[in-house]
């Protein structure tokens, strides 16, 4: 009866030492998991940005003010050299 005690707290130690490493795993995946979570918000902000300065543009464009359209698509492009 003593071996069968022996082998089933060195099995419990066993399972116990892989709840251990799975849960430092999970707990890796998460964080990464929040980390491209926030990523992928950022490029939809990017996206959201992008669609609305062109169709400022566009707007410009079809009002005429071709000028205006020429000075707000470089004052973009300066934005975006400064990032």
């Amino acid at each position: 009866e003593c071996g069968l005690l022996l082998v089933a707290q060195r099995k419990r130690k066993g399972l116990f030492k892989r709840a251990q490493m799975l849960a430092l795993e999970l707990s890796h995946y998460l964080a990464r998991y929040e980390e491209i979570e926030h990523e992928v918000s950022a490029v939809a902000r990017v996206r959201h940005d992008l669609r609305n300065q062109a169709n400022v543009i566009l707007m410009f464009i079809d009002q005429g003010a071709l000028a205006r359209a020429a000075a707000y698509t470089d004052e973009l492009l300066g934005r975006v050299e400064e990032v």
